[in-house]
């Protein structure tokens, strides 16, 4: 045979097994139709062709449990619209749940997306409306400062290091009087969360540290946070800030509370009680400031059920 006409032959030969394997996928995909529409589940092809189809665009219609089906029976794959809900899925042969599945509706607000999988690794994630993690609106971090790069807004923006911590004021620098900054622009939220660490340095006798929040009337600064501190207290301490004959008893102390809150805008002030004391005897300083927001928790109620800004409408409480 001429090499001409054997190429032909070749190339004819391959048109009509890739033409074959498109029939084939188009019968299979008009009995799927058919057997969706008589409300019939869908029947995997017997006829597998082993060509290839290289199509631009490819429609299954037949709405519900329209389905392709993807490798061998029982543990292959196969994607497509539920029989149920209608929803897309993704699904292997040997699983009774969808490895994905994702659930549209009108409105868009009942939307969901559902993975069968104990761990979900993402490069990043976005949520607008907030993450929930078993009904519970989990926190956002809105603002954080480390005071590594400056105190920018801060009224007295004063920065040192001490004990390996980069603070707000510190040593030799505040004592008596307070420090401010108002943090603007914050997310919609119904609830804040004020975490930070206050430092105790050096021969504290008794005098109180602070924080305020502009919570009341007018918004004025009001204090939420207070705790007390005498140097006498602390035996065989070790030096950690300050002067080097004056112990730290208690150089770092959590700061973390939560409260009601709705406003776009929140001041801050830190503070202390001393008063005409030279800062280089006592001083203070803040670290690690960092302002969290949410809409509103899930919480129980010993035994009567949620309470909250998530409690139902129509949930009434019980007689206790």
């Amino acid at each position: 045979m001429a090499p001409g006409a054997a190429r032909m032959r070749e190339l004819s030969l391959r048109v009509a097994s890739r033409t074959l394997g498109a029939l084939s996928l188009m019968l299979f995909c008009l009995q799927s139709s058919a057997q969706a529409e008589a409300g019939e589940p869908a029947v995997v092809p017997r006829v597998r062709p082993a060509g290839l189809l290289t199509a631009r665009s490819l429609r299954i219609a037949g709405g519900k449990n329209s389905r392709m089906f993807l490798g061998p029976d029982g543990s292959g794959f196969s994607i497509g619209t539920d029989a149920n809900t209608g929803s897309f899925s993704i699904r292997q042969d040997s699983r009774p749940e969808p490895l994905f599945d994702l659930e549209l509706h009108e409105d868009g607000a009942e939307d969901k997306v559902r993975f069968l999988s104990k761990n979900l690794r993402v490069a990043s994630l976005t949520a607008p409306l907030g993450v929930l993690v078993n009904g519970v609106r989990q926190w956002e971090l809105a603002r954080a400062e480390d005071f590594t790069g400056g105190a920018i807004g801060w009224s007295r923006p004063t920065v040192t290091q001490c004990g390996g911590v980069s603070m707000l004021g510190g040593f030799c620098r505040f004592s008596t009087g307070e420090v401010n900054k108002t943090y603007t622009s914050l997310p919609a939220h119904r609830q804040i969360r004020i975490k930070a660490t206050y430092h105790f340095i050096d021969r504290w006798i008794g005098e109180a540290g602070f924080m305020k929040v502009n919570l009341g009337a007018d918004d004025r600064p009001v204090v939420v946070w207070s705790e007390q501190w005498t140097q006498a207290m602390s035996k065989n301490g070790m030096n950690i800030c300050g002067q080097k004959a004056t112990p730290e008893g208690k150089f770092a102390t959590a700061i973390d509370i939560i409260l009601e809150h709705t406003a776009d805008s929140v001041q801050l002030g830190f503070g202390s009680t001393m008063t005409d004391t030279d800062p280089c005897d006592e001083s203070w300083g803040v670290s690690g400031v960092e302002i969290y927001t949410r809409e509103g928790p899930m919480k129980l109620d010993s035994g009567n059920g949620p309470v909250g800004f998530n409690r139902p409408v129509e949930w009434t409480p019980t007689a206790v």
